[in-house]
């Protein structure tokens, strides 16, 4: 059955090297003429057919091979040498299944997000959807095709830069029609992935843990991993203008504040002002926002600049200030997010993966000399 299945691709597998060509995962290294598995030292079960009376290369040839050719299906030792690059068998034990991720599977995607193994087309193995898609190797066009079985016009193309190459990870396709609000011709990140829920899949397709995506640490191969660390997931439709909504219907939004004094370089009693250094903490949160990698440590969730452009968060102003002049604080201030809420994966429209939770946001404003107060009046602060 081995020898049925992989006969077509003897001529690839062997290299140009005679007639052996498929590694049988087996040795006689250790005690010549005991043949034992590779990978578990257990003995061999069963021979088959040896060419001509059996084993010959005595403790110099010492892994087995399938040969074609003037000797089809037949068994061969051989010297264990790594310049051969004969091909190897494969056994699973359960279907290994392929989940695609990105733009172009929306709900109503006529692509499916989960393949496997489907045999082989175009002299090439193909990726079969579990209902109405298929991934393919085109020769003509020299680029990998997602082709939907149900509405033929739904394709998608990448071209690899080198032949030979497969498109496990994540790279760049090309549509080549219009689906789930994707123009044709449109470029957009797929990601065809074999991690496991819990893991992270690097661009060329290796698997870390998820918990280290964006933790400031490389840890895949191509470092892909520290790539595109995108904290929010703001929602169409946001608005920053508006205040966020309450926690509890009907109430108002809580913004808790605490502050930290530091010091007091200068009290001046003539003039009733003093100077002080402080740290203002704000925490609210915002129901309408998810957020993405966030961490236990608090310093890997600082928003960027951008970021913080880009959502509501309480204004500060001291209007007793001195000269009465309004102090605003933003400058200088950082938000950072706090972990909280249930744990929701990202959906399949990310080529990445990453784990959405709701977050209490945390703004804290240092505050330095220029905030100098005047004594006898009531400090107010405007959130």
């Amino acid at each position: 059955m081995l020898y049925n299945t992989s006969q077509d691709r003897a001529e690839y597998c062997s290299g140009g090297q005679g007639s052996a060509y498929l590694w049988l995962g087996a040795n006689d290294k250790d005690i010549e003429g005991q043949w034992v598995y590779t990978s578990n030292s257990q003995p061999l079960n069963w021979e088959g057919p040896w060419r001509g009376l059996g084993p010959n290369g005595g403790s110099v040839e010492n892994c087995l091979v399938l040969l074609t050719g003037n000797f089809p299906a037949a068994w061969s030792d051989i010297a264990c040498l790594e310049t051969y690059s004969f091909c190897v068998p494969c056994e699973f034990e359960k279907l290994s299944m392929l989940h695609l991720k990105g733009p172009s599977l929306c709900d109503n995607s006529p692509f499916n997000r989960q393949y496997f193994f489907g045999g082989e087309k175009n002299g090439r193995p193909f990726l079969a959807g579990l209902f109405h898609s298929d991934i393919y190797w085109d020769p003509l066009r020299e680029s990998w095709m997602l082709q939907s079985l149900k509405e033929p016009k739904a394709l998608a193309s990448w071209k690899p830069k080198q032949i030979g190459l497969y498109p496990f990870g994540t790279n760049h396709w090309t549509m080549m029609g219009e689906e789930c609000g994707i123009l044709s011709n449109e470029v957009i990140p797929l990601t065809i992935s074999a991690c496991e829920i819990g893991q992270f899949t690097c661009n060329d397709g290796t698997c870390i843990n998820l918990m280290k995506r964006c933790d400031l640490r490389f840890d895949c191969p191509d470092k892909s991993d520290e790539n595109d660390c995108s904290l929010l997931d703001i929602p169409l439709g946001y608005s920053k203008a508006i205040v966020p909504p309450p926690l509890t219907e009907g109430d108002q939004l809580l913004v808790f504040f605490s502050l930290s004094l530091i010091s007091f370089p200068s009290i001046i009693t003539q003039d009733l002002t003093f100077t002080t250094n402080f740290k203002l903490f704000l925490t609210w949160q915002d129901l309408r926002l998810n957020f993405l990698n966030l961490k236990e440590d608090l310093t890997l969730n600082l928003l960027s600049s951008e970021e913080v452009r880009s959502i509501w968060s309480p204004l500060v102003f001291f209007s007793n200030a001195q000269n009465n002049i309004f102090t605003n604080l933003d400058q200088g201030s950082r938000i950072e997010c706090v972990q909280q809420g249930a744990l929701e994966l990202g959906p399949h429209t990310l080529a990445k993966e990453g784990e959405r939770k709701t977050s209490e946001a945390i703004k804290m404003l240092s505050c330095g000399n220029f905030c100098s107060l005047r004594l006898g009046h009531k400090c107010v602060l405007k959130a």
